[in-house]
């Protein structure tokens, strides 16, 4: 990494970890509500048709709207409704419904394909071929440390802080996704 590229370097392996980092806690959070669902694994196979259907719909409607803004901007609001969306299930989840543990499990599989797309998408904006070559290998090292951070930290934590309450850990990683996203945003510009 060359010193002209070090700061966007490291906020991209910032946002990258962050985001890994709130995927992999959504994840782990949708699967221990789901398996508090009897029978769910009769109903999986319909979830996964319609979540099929859900992420291609969204992300078709979503790559029509993404091109009239700059890429960081459009990030930015991805992340806003990502987090308020987050903070919506955290409140509905006071509720225990099944139907909110799916909706969960779709929203947490819709949230990875936007943060991944997204992350990439601008990633490949501020940096050349030149330097993606040099970067892109030290930023998703970001990715793989994250993998094991969070793995360890919910694998400690989970008992104390409750299931539910994993959706701050989240939601406190996106809020470190836009502080990187909007500095990188004035950096790149």
């Amino acid at each position: 990494v060359r010193p002209d590229e070090a700061r966007r370097t490291g906020l991209s392996c910032i946002y990258w970890f962050s985001s890994i980092g709130a995927f992999i806690v959504a994840r782990m959070t949708r699967d221990a509500l789901v398996l508090e669902i009897p029978d769910y694994k009769s109903q999986l196979p319909l979830i996964y048709i319609g979540l099929a259907m859900t992420v291609s719909v969204i992300m078709f409607t979503y790559s029509r709207i993404e091109r009239k803004l700059r890429r960081d901007q459009t990030n930015l609001i991805t992340l806003s409704v990502l987090v308020g969306g987050f903070f919506i299930f955290r409140s509905a989840l006071n509720y225990q419904s099944y139907t909110i543990y799916w909706a969960f499990y779709v929203w947490v599989e819709l949230f990875g394909a936007f943060i991944t797309v997204q992350f990439w998408a601008f990633t490949n904006e501020i940096f050349h071929a030149r330097q993606a070559k040099r970067v892109f290998a030290v930023i998703g090292g970001g990715g793989m440390l994250s993998n094991i951070a969070f793995g360890m930290f919910v694998k400690r934590y989970v008992n104390d802080i409750g299931t539910e309450n994993l959706i701050y850990v989240i939601i406190a990683c996106l809020t470190v996704c836009m502080l990187s996203v909007h500095n990188l945003g004035r950096q790149a510009r």
